[in-house]
Parts: structure tokens; C-alpha cells; sequence
């Protein structure tokens, strides 16, 4: 099984991108449609990451002029804080030890009338 990671020199600089966006309380469309594109990228290798882009993505909604000003909120500052978390500790690493089951394991299920 083949691990796919992203080089180091692209996780630096997506890391900084995102200790940088942590601390600011506005940027432009065209910035944060930059880190989108990044994080999109990073997601292929760091999947732990796509729910904590949602956020990130809604940023852009509605908005037409890219040098408009958004205001960066506390909800998207700690999706960030998790960003940066997974581009600390989960490059390539995966969350599960196998893709096939065990031919040992047993799996069941069950349920009540309600």
C-alpha cells in the first residue's frame, strides 16, 4: 500500500498560510479563495481535513469582487486551529490500519422495535 504525502516544502508553506489566516480579522475574496484552493489540494492526502473546509469555502458565498473584504470569524478560526493540527500530525498517515475486513472478524447487528 502506497502512502501518498504532501512534500515538505508544501506543507510549510500551507502551514504558515494557515497560522497567518489565524491571526487576521479580515481578508480579500481573492485570499481566501487562495487558501481554499490550497486546503482543496491538501485534502487528497489529508482527509481528515474536508469537514474543516466548509467553513472556510462559505466565506466565498455571495461575494463578487475579489478585492472585497471578509471578515474571518471565531468558528472559521478554530476549523483553522484543526487545519493546522492534521498539517502538523496527519500527513499521509491514515486513520485506519486496513481498507479489507479480517476474515477473522465478526460483524453484527442489532435493533429493537423502536
Amino acid at each position: 500500500v502506497l502512502e501518498a504525502r504532501l512534500p515538505r516544502g508544501k506543507l510549510d508553506e500551507l502551514r504558515d498560510l494557515v497560522l497567518s489566516f489565524r491571526e487576521r480579522k479580515k481578508a480579500t475574496l481573492r485570499q481566501i479563495q487562495s487558501l481554499c484552493g490550497s486546503l482543496s489540494w491538501a485534502t487528497r492526502v489529508i482527509r481528515p481535513g474536508r469537514p474543516f473546509a466548509r467553513r472556510i469555502f462559505d466565506l466565498t458565498v455571495g461575494l463578487m469582487h475579489p478585492n472585497h473584504f471578509v471578515r474571518i470569524t471565531r468558528a472559521v478560526k478554530e476549523d483553522l486551529a484543526m487545519w493546522h493540527r492534521f498539517l502538523v500530525g496527519y500527513n499521509g498517515v491514515s486513520m485506519f490500519v486496513s481498507r479489507k475486513w479480517s476474515p477473522a472478524a465478526t460483524l453484527s447487528f442489532k435493533s429493537d422495535a423502536a
